[in-house]
């Protein structure tokens, strides 16, 4: 009897440490600013940060954020977006634009846009830091696996639009093949939402 107590004393132990070692780590919420000013900017979001996006400015009249509609000179986010802000003041209208990727990441993918004419999110367009403007290739496809649109430049965005004719509500196709700058070949593909 004296064995079997002793060597159930260590198994009781060693589930015990066990048990503790598998508790998640702590999940603190960490704050951040960014003073937003300039007319493009990239920012490396960590995991478990709330960003303020900081647009004040003491000549403005309003400010209107996009996509949110916000009209407050700072909005908190915590997940990467492009966020633009328009900071109008006596003397004309201000520009600004955010992009915000998670750290470690080289793009940022936007899943809808609604291209209805309003100027909020009419186009869709990844966004990409650290990869080089050659061997890019976007490719647009709809339910059908009609080709609606394809580019090789990084920059270019999809207006919702097939041979000038807008396209229904819906949801599409797109394939993306990509290089690092360190020249590692990427590929993503994934469902984009249209709303009209």
């Amino acid at each position: 009897m004296k064995r079997t107590i002793v060597f159930l004393f260590p198994v009781l132990l060693l589930l015990g440490y066990s048990c503790k070692k598998q508790e998640d780590p702590s999940t603190k919420t960490l704050y951040d600013t960014l003073k937003v000013n300039t007319t493009y900017t990239e920012f490396a979001l960590s995991e478990n940060t709330i960003l303020t996006l900081d647009a004040t400015n003491s000549q403005a009249t309003s400010y209107l954020w996009s996509p949110s509609g916000d009209t407050l000179p700072m909005i908190t986010v915590s997940a990467e977006g492009n966020y633009t802000v328009q900071v109008k003041t006596h003397t004309g209208i201000l520009n600004f634009q955010v992009i915000i990727f998670y750290n470690g990441s080289d793009c940022y993918i936007p899943n809808s846009f609604s291209p209805n004419g309003d100027n909020k999110n009419d186009y869709w367009q990844p966004f990409f830091t650290g990869v080089s403007s050659e061997n890019y290739n976007l490719k647009i496809y709809d339910q059908n696996n009609t080709k609606l649109f394809s580019t090789t430049d990084n920059t270019a965005h999809w207006d919702g639009k097939y041979n000038g004719q807008e396209m229904p509500a819906g949801y599409y196709y797109y394939t993306i093949s990509y290089q690092t700058l360190s020249g590692e070949s990427k590929n993503r593909n994934g469902m984009l939402q249209l709303y009209r």
